[in-house]
């Protein structure tokens, strides 16, 4: 019984829904009996005004999260033309008891029987913003979902000019609405047009995600692929190249494979490389190993290339051991391969140097000295190595019969080190020393 949930259909199959769960649950207001008495299973509330008032406010009394949803879905399928002042009044008067978001419930149901009036209402009178913003988000979008898309957008704003000077003003949330009904509702020329009209970056941003979102929860993946890729090249504010990046992040984070087919299917766009991080980022978080497979058959450039030393860097950065560990594995088995080893020694050198593993990152800088630029990396990894363990370092040069001016310039780096360290004491003596002057 608690895992019921209701969905779509209109308000006919709303309310067989509710029938169910009311027949379930016959402590709620309203009378269910059987077919003998005449009549339905369970009718739905029948309420006047003053009635709708008081139940109203019952309901935003009740403590219990499922009772409470279960009476506001009640009170929202009785809701209707004559009892809609006393929903009105009950909600006027306990706004501060209103969850943001169970207040959507009742918006819809007003929304159907007066949308207009609703906003005009709400906007007006309704001074608490999270309540008010997801109040009238969900009348506009029920507004234009009813088929007057035209009528909803007239009311919030003909021309959608930006950017709206509060980030949770209701009227962007009205905005939002609109485009998240016609990206439901499949109207792909008019979604693309409002988009392409929207100047301000910030706006156009915030909106694009939201509203992928909203098109992958009611209509699945497949509705955003086929805007988007409907959406002309030459749309203002560069906007397919800027849909396409929502929409990759947004699959990746689902289904790698089909995000990164996608990307394949118009990798030849001139556009298409700047697509590559939302398309391959959240692999290279979970699966390292395959991210990289999959970027080695990408075009060579910089953002490949930085992405690559991304997910290596993130891979032995991990707070896992395990994980770390076959990050390490996985550099020690690439480190010789041509195509990794640009890419991957210096992070790999810095890793270990960081991790005060210096012997291991000297090895690995001097294995690979063009890679890891060693001639000026080792020098510096020795004279941190010697803070810690002069005599290792020393045994460390006669061992390996590092080249003069690589020990020389480890020596005069050393020599930094000491004298910033010099310095660094002398500072903190002549503080105290002048602290203590004024102390007397």
């Amino acid at each position: 019984m608690r895992h019921l949930i209701i969905q779509g259909g209109g308000r006919v199959a709303q309310r067989a829904a509710l029938a169910f769960l009311l027949a379930a649950t016959p402590w709620l207001l309203v009378s269910c009996g059987g077919s003998g008495n005449g009549g339905d299973a369970c009718a739905p509330l029948d309420l006047d005004a003053e009635q709708m008032q008081a139940r109203m406010i019952e309901m935003l009394s009740t403590a219990d999260t499922l009772d409470r949803h279960r009476l506001a879905i009640a009170l929202a399928d009785a809701l209707d033309e004559d009892n809609l002042p006393g929903a009105i009044a009950g909600l006027d008067a306990n706004l501060d008891r209103i969850d943001p978001h169970e207040v959507r419930i009742i918006a819809h149901a007003w929304a159907a029987i007066d949308a207009k009036g609703a906003l005009d209402h709400m906007l007006e009178n309704w001074k608490f913003p999270r309540i008010n913003n997801q109040a009238v988000e969900e009348v506009v979008y029920v507004w234009a979902a009813s088929g007057d898309g035209a009528g909803a957008r007239a009311y919030v704003d003909p021309t959608f000019d930006g950017p709206i000077a509060s980030p949770r003003s209701p009227t962007r949330f009205m905005q939002l609405a609109v485009l998240k009904a016609l990206a439901v509702a499949g109207d792909w020329e008019q979604l693309t047009g409002l988009f392409g009209s929207i100047d301000d970056d910030g706006d156009r941003a915030f909106w694009l995600t939201r509203v992928i979102v909203e098109m992958s929860r009611v209509n699945g993946f497949e509705s955003i692929r086929s805007w988007v890729d409907g959406i002309p090249g030459d749309a203002p504010n560069d906007l397919k190249v800027e849909a396409l990046k929502r929409a990759l992040d947004w699959r990746s984070r689902l289904d790698y494979a089909d995000a990164q087919s996608w990307y394949e299917s118009f990798e030849g766009h001139p556009k298409a490389y700047e697509m590559l991080p939302e398309a391959v980022r959240a692999q290279g978080m979970r699966e390292p190993a395959n991210a990289l497979e999959w970027l080695r058959e990408r075009e060579h450039g910089n953002t490949r290339d930085t992405l690559v030393r991304e997910i290596v860097r993130g891979w032995l950065g991990r707070e896992s051991g395990e994980i770390r560990n076959a990050g390490r594995v996985w550099v020690d088995e690439n480190a010789a391969d041509e195509f990794w080893q640009p890419m991957i020694v210096g992070v790999a050198v810095k890793h270990y140097a960081d991790s005060v593993e210096h012997r291991r990152a000297a090895d690995l800088a001097r294995k690979y000295p063009e890679a890891s630029l060693a001639s000026k990396v080792v020098p510096s990894i020795l004279a941190a190595w010697s803070t810690y363990d002069p005599e290792a370092v020393d045994e460390y040069i006669e061992v390996t019969g590092l080249g003069g001016e690589m020990v020389e310039e480890y020596q005069a780096k050393l020599e930094q080190r000491r004298t910033g360290i010099r310095v660094s004491r002398s500072r903190v003596e002549d503080d105290s020393a002048e602290n203590q002057g004024e102390e007397r």
